[in-house]
């Protein structure tokens, strides 16, 4: 994650990699140079703070904190998601911190720089924008608890829990009727066409994507693994799109009966 007076950018993972400072964890922390824009400063600090290497396409937006410390002092924090990047995360700026950790996400250290800790709060929840030490108050409601901000619930507390109690039972039933079922994978290379096709639209969608592209093109990216390994990967991807549908179908469904 990232921050900067003014717009600033950021950057976290699932789970996030944590700068614990000397003076108490936080995140890297770039400032957006004269005429930088927000994603080259992220990109250009990542490597100078972490030797990590981003493209912008890497980066994905997640949450904006409006803080506003004192009257004088004034930020708008950034930050981004990212899942894949090049190279391995290393201290290069050992006079402001002390050491580079894995954090889970929905659990970082205790006494971690208060508007980081908003932010991931909020992020892990799926809500864009917060206010800090602002006279407003927004959201307006209560600040999301720890219970909450559960990594994989996708916003509503426990649903991940719910789903995969769902699946084992399912599991358990096609068991009963059908025993441990045996057979040919028959993934390959024939499939990249059907592959293609649907990354494709995917990547076309825009905001006409539904979940039905998403899951199409996770299962059939599943089907040219050209061997074990791959494909296991592939089908582990591919099982927690569908468990995030379902959640969203137990999210709509408690909405629309609140």
């Amino acid at each position: 994650m990232t921050t900067a007076p003014g717009p600033g950018p950021g950057r976290c993972g699932r789970p996030c990699p944590v700068a614990a400072t000397q003076r108490q964890p936080t995140t890297p922390q770039p400032g957006s140079g004269p005429g930088e824009d927000t994603v080259a400063a992220a990109l250009r600090e990542t490597i100078e703070e972490l030797g990590l290497d981003l493209q912008p396409a890497d980066l994905e937006f997640g949450h904006i904190v409006h803080s506003q410390e004192t009257p004088q002092r004034e930020w708008i924090h950034v930050f981004f998601l990212c899942r894949r990047w090049s190279g391995n995360p290393v201290n290069r700026e050992p006079h402001k911190h002390s050491e580079i950790r894995w954090w889970p996400a929905h659990q970082p250290p205790q006494d971690t720089v208060d508007y980081c800790a908003q932010a991931l709060r909020h992020l892990l929840v799926g809500e864009a924008f917060s206010q800090h030490h602002t006279a407003t108050t927004y959201p307006a409601r209560s600040t999301p608890t720890s219970q909450e901000a559960v990594l994989g619930d996708a916003g509503l507390p426990g649903s991940l829990h719910r789903v995969l109690s769902d699946i084992a039972d399912e599991r358990l039933r096609q068991q009963t009727v059908y025993g441990v079922q045996q057979m040919p994978s028959g993934n390959g290379p024939r499939h990249r066409e059907a592959a293609t096709t649907a990354q494709t639209r995917v990547d076309t969608a825009g905001a006409q994507l539904t979940w039905v592209d998403l899951a199409l093109e996770e299962v059939r990216e599943a089907c040219t693994a050209e061997n074990d390994e791959d494909l296991y990967s592939e089908l582990i991807q591919a099982s927690a799109v569908l468990v995030q549908w379902a959640q969203s179908l137990k999210a709509s469904a408690e909405s629309t009966n609140s």
